[in-house]
């Protein structure tokens, strides 16, 4: 696992642990459930099922807290676990975020947006895409 990763997870939780439950420094900014009144206050994880509910706040630690604590654990056994460099090259994965980042884009995960849906984006290349094998003799099917 990269190092910049067990630093993420550790800034993850250090600022959770610190920062948010108020144990050194001011906290964060806790409102009301529409957002009329508010103020900088320190809170405490919530660590039962009511760190589910998105009006309380302590939820946001418990989760960041938790989240921290378990990525530094997997990175540590990422570190202690790690596959040799011949098993990548005789793969020829190069790393790991080359390879994940090749296989995603942002329509697949995320979807099309308003914009494009409503331009009838898709629409045209469907479309385009039926025109020219049909034009190529295919049938629909095989389009």
């Amino acid at each position: 696992m990269p190092n910049y990763l067990g630093l993420l997870h550790l800034a993850c939780f250090g600022f959770d642990a610190f920062h948010v439950t108020g144990l050194y420094g001011p906290g964060i900014w806790v409102s009301d459930p529409y957002g009329l009144t508010g103020k900088v206050q320190s809170v405490n994880p919530s660590w039962g099922v009511e760190g589910f509910d998105p009006f309380v706040s302590g939820g946001i630690a418990s989760h960041h807290i938790e989240a921290g604590t378990l990525g530094i654990l997997a990175g540590l056994f990422h570190l202690s676990v790690c596959p040799s460099q011949c098993l990548y090259k005789e793969l020829r994965m190069g790393n790991i975020e080359t390879v994940l980042s090749s296989t995603t884009t942002p329509i697949e995960l995320f979807g099309p947006t308003r914009y494009q849906w409503d331009q009838g984006y898709f629409q045209q290349e469907i479309y385009r895409r039926v025109s020219v094998g049909l034009a190529e003799n295919q049938s629909l099917l095989e389009v």
